[in-house]
């Protein structure tokens, strides 16, 4: 046990040092490290060395490192697609990469929670809940040049991800829901009452809002969640 939790140490630092030497030496070549083209080719070699050491040696830790590489790989290809623009057809691609990423941690998540790598689960359901939370909520955009659809998205969203928190048992994906829901209810409440009820008003009736949201999480996760751990 002591060797292996040696082993992990340095495949942990090696994971975080890896990226330094191969900038290296791209750079002692004269290469460009930071160009968009070169970003993307460091993600690609680490996301296939990652992939090649889990499938040789079965780690988790091998598997992590494959999905954050991987991620830092999809972000640089995105870039390297759409030339460094902002937009994307007209639509507000950054936030919808995002969400891209948030739905694939949350897939990820639950595949993996039937399988020996079932300690990723927690870690990617956190994350992929918040990215597609995030997401969501940036591409409803705010007042008059906000978006009708992914207004109406995002309440929904959260109560899948409610759902599912006490569905799949998980706190993390209770934790996130939560957060993004007090975050809906002050986002609705400076959009659409604070001009028509004054300031003092919306911020007394957001303030209880978000006390009975609150309590309300606390109430799921201390019935259902806590239970299970």
């Amino acid at each position: 046990e002591k060797y292996g939790a040696v082993g992990y140490a340095f495949h942990l630092i090696g994971a975080l040092v890896i990226p330094t030497g191969i900038a290296v030496t791209f750079y002692e070549a004269g290469i460009k490290v930071d160009a968009v083209q070169i970003q993307a080719t460091i993600a690609g070699i680490l996301t296939l060395l990652y992939l090649v050491s889990y499938f040789v040696f079965k780690k988790s830790l091998f598997t992590f490192f494959t999905i954050i590489y991987a991620s830092w790989f999809f972000i640089a290809v995105t870039d390297l697609i759409v030339g460094g623009g902002a937009t994307f057809s007209n639509l507000q691609f950054y936030e919808f990469r995002v969400l891209v990423l948030g739905l694939s941690y949350l897939s990820l998540a639950y595949y993996f929670s039937n399988t020996t790598q079932k300690g990723l689960s927690g870690f990617l359901y956190g994350f992929g809940s918040h990215f597609s939370l995030l997401a969501i909520i940036l591409l409803s955009g705010w007042g008059v040049s906000g978006n009708i659809f992914w207004e109406l998205a995002m309440p929904l969203a959260v109560a899948g991800i409610l759902y599912l928190s006490v569905k799949l048992k998980r706190r993390s994906l209770l934790t996130f829901g939560t957060i993004y829901l007090m975050a809906y209810i002050l986002k609705i409440t400076g959009e659409y009452f604070s001009q028509t009820l004054g300031w003092s008003f919306s911020l007394i009736f957001s303030g209880l809002m978000l006390i009975g949201v609150g309590y309300y999480a606390f109430t799921l996760g201390k019935r259902y969640i806590s239970k299970s751990e």
